[in-house]
């Protein structure tokens, strides 16, 4: 009698997002995290040693501004890539209508959302207002 052999191999499952989609939010991510540990010690006195994770002062001033190009033409790709699927609909507003719904774990009783919640589709117009504000402040004070 032949076994059933095990999912994990011959089962692919469902791909959300294609690798290329993968990388491009990981370079977002981790770029985001090098601004903040870089930008931290030009906030306050007080986040000054993180300046040795970049080489130094001299060198995280130089860095940071770059990082900061890097982080918004990934994330220019990214929003272009999530355009049409983050778009707002009407089952949207009806799911955010319902978020006692959704914080009770109700989600029998909430619409078809699609690949994106409304809560994801927020998240990301959130940051298609907020990320290209960081990089004109930071394109404004990128001078010496």
């Amino acid at each position: 009698m032949n076994e059933p052999k095990p999912h994990a191999k011959s089962d692919p499952g469902i791909l959300r997002y294609d690798t290329f989609s993968r990388i491009n939010h990981w370079l977002v991510a981790i770029s985001f995290v090098m601004l903040v540990l870089s930008g931290l010690p030009f906030f306050h006195p007080f986040f000054w040693s993180l300046t040795g994770l970049f080489g130094g002062p001299i060198m995280t001033r130089i860095l940071h501004p770059y990082i900061g190009l890097c982080m918004t033409l990934f994330f220019v790709i990214m929003v272009i890539r999530f355009f049409k699927v983050s778009l707002i609909k009407r089952h949207d507003i009806q799911w955010l209508k319902q978020i006692k719904d959704v914080l009770s774990n109700h989600d029998e009783r909430l619409p078809p959302v699609g690949k994106n919640n409304a809560g994801q589709k927020l998240v990301y117009w959130i940051m298609v207002l907020c990320v290209p504000l960081l990089l004109v402040t930071g394109l404004l004070i990128w001078q010496p």
